[in-house]
């Protein structure tokens, strides 16, 4: 099992609200794999996947699933 984590910012003149991100970035993970889970949905988010590889990926299909709203990311931290 491993952890990665990584934090966002929607800019304060946006439209978005955090839960619309976070149902987002839910349906990705589910989508992806059933035994991948966010541990914390308040951010940052702490997302617990079956291998690094896995990890990798599904840290990559979300980065594409939000690519098109108005979010700044925060450093995205290494594996624990």
């Amino acid at each position: 099992m491993v952890l990665f984590s990584f934090d966002f910012q929607v800019p304060e003149n946006s439209e978005l609200v955090n839960d619309e991100i976070n149902d987002r970035v839910q349906a990705v993970i589910r989508c992806f794999d059933e035994r991948s889970k966010v541990v914390d949905p308040n951010g940052p988010w702490i997302i617990r996947s079956e291998s690094r590889e896995a990890a990798r990926e599904l840290r990559c299909k979300i980065l594409n699933e939000l690519d098109d709203l108005d979010v700044i990311f925060g450093a995205i931290e290494d594996f624990r």
